[in-house]
């Protein structure tokens, strides 16, 4: 069992959903923005009946983690971009080499980092990011959807992938590498940090709940210094 998957293990025996839901955003995102933090509080709060706001926590499951596959090697022959993400072609397929090493190259604006973010989605990179439709577009947009072609234990397999749900297993067997990634590794003082695998997981964890801490000290200070304000009643009344 994989460090991530104690931790996952772990996360199950908590009481409270919302470490949970911070788990999810740790392992799935590259950075955990101040929005996130807004909305972890919030999560803190609501057990209590300090926010009545109506989202739920969404907890760290297998899904969200990368996986090896137990029906052996597995290899990407190619992905179909189906529809919806960013301004990428639909029904366009990218072709892989199932050995050695493929070149992608293209014009600034191709559509190379759309395949890479489905690709860092997909197969539950660490450091994936949002994926966002069609700026441009004048049509409703959907569910970012692809269409991988895989060979598993030397088998051929496709997979249909939507975003937002949980994909099969072969595909978080595939690693995913980037310049995002490389920052859950390295710090911004490029020093390089070795340890097992999901072990820095803990250590962004305790960060984000120091955060969600100090956004709840702040609005319980402001509350503490806000001096009651009463209403100016004239000294001949009853009251």
């Amino acid at each position: 069992m994989s460090a991530l998957h104690e931790i996952l293990a772990w996360s199950n025996s908590l009481g409270s959903s919302w470490i949970r839901d911070a788990l999810r955003r740790v392992v799935t995102q590259s950075e955990v923005s101040e929005a996130d933090v807004e909305e972890l509080a919030t999560l803190c709060k609501k057990p209590h009946g300090l926010s009545d706001a109506g989202a739920d926590a969404v907890p760290l499951t297998a899904g969200h983690l990368p996986a090896s596959s137990e029906r052996g090697p597995v290899s990407l022959a190619a992905l179909t971009h189906v529809s919806d993400v960013n301004a990428l072609a639909p029904n366009e397929t990218v072709n892989f080499g199932t050995a050695g090493l493929t070149v992608i190259y293209g014009d600034n604006g191709a559509g190379k980092s759309g395949y890479a973010r489905i690709l860092k989605r997909a197969c539950r990179a660490r450091g994936s990011e949002p994926i966002l439709a069609n700026a441009l577009s004048d049509q409703p947009a959907g569910t970012p959807t692809a269409k991988f072609a895989l060979f598993v234990g030397g088998v051929a397999a496709e997979h249909v992938w939507k975003d937002g749900t949980p994909g099969p297993a072969e595909l978080g067997a595939v690693s995913v590498f980037d310049t995002s990634a490389a920052q859950v590794y390295v710090s911004d003082k490029t020093e390089v940090r070795f340890r097992p695998l999901g072990l820095d997981v803990l250590d962004r964890l305790a960060g984000l709940c120091a955060r969600v801490k100090a956004r709840i000290e702040g609005e319980r200070s402001l509350l503490q210094a806000q001096a009651a304000s009463w209403p100016d009643i004239p000294k001949e009344t009853q009251a």
